[in-house]
């Protein structure tokens, strides 16, 4: 069986494709090539191929075979639940609803504004526990979204991993909601039946429609369409970063929203910006047995056969170009597997030049990439966690750009 494709390859009218399954595919070790075709194997050879051609065509692909197929975005609503009020010195709190219809989950997001700071740029991330566990002020809602294992109730229960008021300092604010706002991470609710899968699913099925990472990241976009009406923040200047799941997330988000000005994935491994071929840490299959409802239902055909993939990981990073990308890691977290996200980040760079970035990745003494460079990989000492120290150099970067 052939899936249909009304592709956007090529100038003039879009004309039918065909996605074969996985045993149709050839098998290569080496990694797709950011600038030849898929369909037809054609160069890529300038900006505008890249843009008309290529770049569609990668996100049909991904669509197809890792994530599913989102809605196109509603007209959303917004209301200020909380208004703005003093959390912390130097830090104002505001909370939004944004209603994506009549009967849908709304999402919350909370909104922490450095006091006297005009237009500040925006760091948007989703949070795994709710907004009320980033603080302890009564003044943050407090969820009643589903809550995964290991989120405790109390207030400001992981402030030590959100250092909203250094972050207020360094002149940036802070956008979060709880992604359960959208869709909840519940392994038991496989049909999603909480979330924004019941009111705005396509019909073909769960899965095979869309994952919960493309739910997550259709909902950042939402908090994108309210952040850019905003006058109160910068919209033209927004990052969106994300740990783990949430850095597969914001990866995503960056490279089918192009009004996202910076992607920072955070250890965000296998299906984020580490690539599949050759990864030593979480494989497509064990991924999709431990987390299926992520993906759509094609990405767990290429179980143990992640050669015959015909995209990887280095080509979603592609597709932020020439937006500024950082890949950020922890020398100890073996399972999102650092080597193969700077393998990602390498073989990505080619499209940055094609755009025009003369230099994409400035190496320091040692070899690796360093912040200056608009495409970079970091990484620390440790484990896989979010803690303050990532925060510091998400920022770092995004004050070079």
């Amino acid at each position: 069986m052939f899936a249909v494709l009304l592709c956007c390859a090529c100038s003039g009218e879009a004309e039918p494709r065909e996605f074969p399954p996985v045993e149709a595919l050839p098998a290569r070790a080496e990694l797709p090539d950011p600038l030849v075709t898929f369909f037809d194997a054609e160069p890529i050879t300038s900006a505008d191929d890249w843009r008309d051609v290529r770049r569609p065509e990668l996100r049909a692909l991904f669509e197809h075979y890792v994530y599913g197929v989102a809605p196109a975005a509603p007209t959303i609503s917004v209301e200020v639940e909380t208004p703005d009020v003093e959390v912390l010195p130097g830090v104002v709190h505001r909370g939004v609803a944004i209603t994506l219809s009549k009967d849908a989950p709304r999402i919350h997001l909370a909104l922490f504004l450095p006091a006297g700071v005009a237009k500040p740029p925006v760091l948007l991330a989703l949070n795994p526990c709710g907004n009320q566990s980033l603080l302890e002020s009564e003044a943050v809602r407090f969820t009643d979204a589903f809550r995964a294992l290991g989120c405790g109730a109390e207030r400001g229960s992981r402030a030590e991993r959100w250092p909203i008021a250094e972050i207020a300092a360094r002149g940036y604010a802070l956008a979060t909601f709880h992604e359960s706002d959208v869709d909840p991470d519940d392994p038991a609710d496989e049909r999603s039946l909480d979330g924004v899968h019941p009111h705005f699913d396509s019909g073909e099925g769960f899965r095979s429609a869309w994952g919960r990472l493309a739910a997550w990241a259709w909902g950042l976009s939402r908090a994108v369409d309210y952040l850019v009406s905003d006058d109160s923040v910068d919209g033209a200047r927004i990052a969106v970063a994300g740990h783990s799941r949430r850095g597969k997330t914001a990866l995503l988000a960056a490279a089918l929203d192009e009004r996202i000005a910076i992607a920072i994935p955070h250890q965000s491994g296998t299906g984020g910006a580490s690539v599949a071929r050759g990864n030593t840490g979480e494989s497509v299959a064990v991924i999709t047995q431990l987390f299926p409802n992520w993906f759509d239902d094609v990405y767990a055909t290429f179980a143990d056969q992640e050669d015959r993939l015909p995209i990887d990981q280095h080509l979603l990073i592609a597709m932020v170009a020439p937006r500024p990308v950082l890949v950020t890691n922890g020398a100890e977290d073996l399972r999102a597997d650092p080597p193969a996200s700077l393998r990602a980040v390498e073989a990505a760079a080619e499209v940055y030049e094609l755009l025009g970035v003369a230099e994409p990745i400035v190496r320091g003494a040692d070899g690796r990439p360093t912040l200056d460079g608009p495409l970079s990989w970091h990484e620390r000492t440790g484990g896989h966690s979010l803690e303050p120290r990532d925060w510091m150099t998400f920022i770092d970067f995004a004050e070079r750009r």
